[in-house]
């Protein structure tokens, strides 16, 4: 279980900050690694290459270990997700016959890149929404799983929606990508 994280940041007592979707405030780790960084860059004289990539290749393997990659240089430290998905959509080939499959009401980064990549290459953007049904985060990973096809070029989403947290089966989705 976890346990009240309150005091490694410097909020007021009396606030709750829960627009993390927004920006999220900085622990105070973070924050002093921060200030840190900045002091470094008072003499660029006494900067050399290692400090640009040290922290840096530790992170990329800490994070690969996480997450069961294989070469943590395959990981990109990117300032912002939009900035990921911009790239990425930049960098898939798509062809007229394709189609990329995103969720509707997804968070605007993600689903404006993709709509101006399908736009100039003529690829399809297949939006799965939310069904009207009961159970709601069931429904709508069946139906996403339906709208992944042999033209499915890519499928941009995250584990959970933005808007409501509804959850999706990343795991049943990537099988079925393979599969087409």
């Amino acid at each position: 279980m976890l346990t009240c994280q309150k005091d490694l940041f410097s909020l007021p007592d009396d606030l709750h900050y829960l627009n993390c979707a927004y920006m999220a405030p900085l622990a105070r780790p973070v924050e002093e690694a921060g200030i840190a960084g900045i002091g470094r860059k008072r003499n660029p004289a006494l900067l050399k290459s290692e400090h640009f990539f040290a922290e840096s290749d530790a992170v990329r393997h800490r994070f690969a270990r996480l997450i069961g990659a294989q070469d943590p240089q395959r990981i990109a430290i990117l300032p912002a997700a939009s900035y990921g998905i911009a790239i990425a959509a930049r960098n898939i080939e798509l062809r007229p016959s394709q189609n990329v499959v995103v969720l509707a009401e997804q968070f605007p980064s993600n689903y404006y890149a993709w709509s101006r990549r399908c736009r100039e290459t003529g690829a399809q953007l297949r939006v799965v929404g939310a069904p009207e049904a009961s159970e709601r985060g069931a429904a709508w990973n069946e139906a996403l799983l339906e709208a992944i096809d042999a033209g499915t070029a890519a499928v941009a989403i995250a584990v959970a929606h933005w808007s409501d947290g509804t959850w999706f089966d990343l795991a049943a989705v990537g099988k079925r990508a393979r599969e087409v």
